[in-house]
């Protein structure tokens, strides 16, 4: 005789497990997300990659960098390799170029969306040194008396420190070697409505850009220094 089979009483269904793929997407979609997001990291490292930058032999045989290209060719010669200045200086401009090319090749696939979302990511080694870097300086005037609130690595002149130093900020206001960046005046007047909102004694803002000579080690210090993109904001009158 045969046996009547039972019937299981259905019982609540199973939670998701967390992680799990969603089982009403579709198959394809997993494969294809990860394929996105891999194209995106390989070419984002790939942008970030440092490059010698833009090197010339105008700017190899400025006075600072020539001196720098004169103690490498000193150096080579103590390892038993010699070679003449201008040879040095014209490998190195050929190796930054093809190196500035090779990478320009490879990013290219990525080279629109970057232009689209604005994700450029221009990084560059410093292969020569500035020789006339400059600083930010941030004076307000007191009924007369002029304050320094701040001043690019100073100790004592260090008001909002930690935003100037910010490097996406460091972008808007830096020059380049001809001239400030098209967001210096935005830049400098928000920062004077920044002081005058602190310091309601204030009357005046003097924002600019003071460069200096740098020495070669074992040269003296030059003092010189020149006050450059001056932008001066009086209180708004209320």
């Amino acid at each position: 005789m045969a046996k009547k089979r039972r019937r299981r009483k259905a019982g609540p269904s199973a939670a998701p497990v967390e992680g799990a793929p969603d089982p009403s997407s579709p198959r394809w979609w997993p494969p294809l997300r990860a394929a996105i997001l891999s194209f995106f990291i390989v070419f984002s490292v790939l942008s970030a990659v440092p490059t010698p930058g833009n090197v010339t032999m105008q700017k190899i045989n400025l006075k600072t960098n020539r001196a720098e290209l004169l103690r490498w060719v000193k150096i080579l010669d103590g390892w038993g390799i010699e070679v003449e200045p201008d040879e040095l200086a014209q490998w190195y401009v050929d190796l930054a170029k093809d190196l500035e090319g090779i990478k320009r090749t490879v990013v290219a696939p990525i080279g629109p969306v970057q232009a689209w979302t604005k994700t450029h990511q221009g990084w560059r080694l410093f292969g020569m040194p500035d020789e006339r870097p400059f600083s930010l300086q941030i004076v307000a005037s007191f009924g007369g008396e002029r304050r320094v609130l701040y001043r690019t690595a100073s100790d004592e002149h260090d008001w909002n420190d930690a935003l100037f130093r910010f490097r996406r900020i460091r972008g808007s206001f830096n020059p380049g070697n001809l001239y400030a960046p098209g967001t210096y005046d935005g830049f400098a007047r928000n920062v004077s409505a920044m002081v005058f909102e602190e310091f309601p004694d204030a009357d005046e803002v003097i924002i600019s850009m003071i460069q200096t000579h740098t020495t070669l080690p074992g040269k003296p210090k030059d003092p010189t220094a020149e006050e450059r993109y001056v932008r001066t904001f009086t209180r708004p009158k209320s």
